[in-house]
């Protein structure tokens, strides 16, 4: 397999392309948002001590997995209940999205996000690690006539997936079917012919 990999040095973005016999199977972008960080601050716990994934686009259309979330190793509603923390997930997001707004006023974009993105790319396929990544693949849903790439975790090495979207609640599969149509419409609106879902 031929690898070719192009960064975008969006906020939270990198996009890669991996070349091969597959080109329906080939592009994949990865969105990296301060979540880990952000729930990590607002939990007041260790940062490693934090796991979980995004889905959808970097923005208004990002999905939060909850059903992926772990506080040291806990299912987050777990750990929340378990340690009487009174902090609602839609406070959670909201401080994210602050925290993404606060480096773009105060440095005016950032190279950290899209250069970890990048490398973990690089080294998942370089290494054949297989290793769970939330990274943009040709997605379609019976609203949209035509494949969009829209983040899903999956593992990634010298091949593409599995995804783990059958794992993901009813709610969290219905808001990526959204973000999907949210980005098939801008898709639209790019190339000139939009007619808006």
């Amino acid at each position: 397999m031929h690898v070719a990999i192009i960064g975008v040095g969006r906020v939270g973005q990198v996009t890669a392309f991996a070349l091969s016999h597959e080109p329906a199977r080939a592009s994949a972008r990865a969105t990296v948002v301060d979540v880990i960080p952000g729930l990590a601050k607002q939990l007041r716990v260790p940062v490693n001590n934090v796991e979980g994934y995004v889905a959808g686009e970097h923005g208004e259309n990002d999905v939060f997995l909850w059903s992926t979330v772990r506080i040291k190793g806990e299912f987050f509603d777990e750990y929340r209940k378990k340690r009487n923390v009174n902090i609602s997930k839609d406070k959670i997001v909201n401080a994210v999205h602050e925290i993404t707004e606060s480096i773009l006023e105060n440095l005016g974009g950032t190279m950290y996000g899209p250069a970890t993105a990048f490398r973990d790319i690089v080294r998942a396929i370089a290494l054949n690690t297989h290793s769970l990544l939330s990274v943009g693949i040709p997605y379609k849903t019976t609203e949209i006539s035509e494949h969009v790439h829209v983040n899903i975790p999956l593992k990634l090495g010298m091949s593409i997936g599995p995804t783990i979207e059958h794992a993901l609640t009813g709610e969290e599969r219905r808001k990526l079917g959204e973000a999907a149509k949210a980005i098939y419409n801008t898709y639209k609106i790019a190339s000139g012919t939009a007619s808006l879902l």
